[in-house]
Order: C-alpha cells, then sequence, then structure tokens
C-alpha cells in the first residue's frame, strides 16, 4: 500500500533538494523513495 504525502511536506522535500542538490541526498532524512522526490520535482518543472 502506498503512503499519500501531504502538499508541505513535498514542498519541504523538494526545497532541502534545492539545499542538497541530489535526489539521493534528499530523500534520505525523509525515509521516502528517491523515485517520489524526482516524480515531485518533475512536476514543478
Amino acid at each position: 500500500m502506498t503512503k499519500s504525502y501531504s502538499n508541505d511536506l513535498r514542498q519541504r522535500i523538494i526545497e532541502y533538494l534545492d539545499e542538497v542538490g541530489g535526489y539521493i541526498e534528499a530523500s534520505q532524512p525523509f525515509k521516502i523513495s528517491v523515485s517520489a522526490v524526482v516524480m515531485w520535482h518533475r512536476k514543478l518543472e
């Protein structure tokens, strides 16, 4: 079963991605998949 993440959390992760510069690095502290970070980032572009 998949989890649903809040828009607030998604935004915080994308902001963190901009700071650290890497999908793997951005996903690890939040314990989410790298593919989720990639997908959210692409939707915002």
